[in-house]
């Protein structure tokens, strides 16, 4: 059974910088296969030529106004998850699913169509 769920990025402050659909081919899923089909949509997304929050394209793709993707150059979507995955073993981001922060990349989540997950990205201090 798929469901698709909302997915938003927030601030540790909690101030929401965007929201999105995300369909899912099963309610039950582990945080790290939530992560990799993130990537892979938003990859999708950003070869289509539309903006996303996840993929920053690589310094060449850089423009003074901001960042023009290319559609010719093909980015890999296995090797941004994976780039993904290790950021949050880092702690770069946390998630949290119906308020509750989830910090292993195996937990099997129970999703809903009701649940709100959250990417909340981590601002390192300056100096630190």
């Amino acid at each position: 059974m798929s469901i698709t769920i909302q997915i938003s990025d927030q601030t540790l402050t909690g101030n929401v910088l965007g929201s999105q659909p995300l369909e899912l081919t099963a309610a039950r899923i582990t945080l790290r296969e939530l992560i990799r089909r993130r990537v892979y949509e938003e990859v999708m997304e950003f070869q289509a030529g539309r903006r996303t929050r996840l993929i920053e394209p690589a310094s060449e793709e850089n423009v003074l106004n901001g960042h023009r993707p290319t559609p010719a150059r093909k980015i890999d979507w296995e090797s941004q998850a994976d780039l993904a995955i290790k950021a949050f073993q880092r702690h770069s981001y946390f998630v949290t699913v119906d308020d509750r922060q989830v910090e292993d990349l195996d937990e099997d989540l129970d999703l809903s169509l009701d649940s709100q997950v959250a990417f909340v990205k981590l601002i390192p201090m300056v100096g630190g």
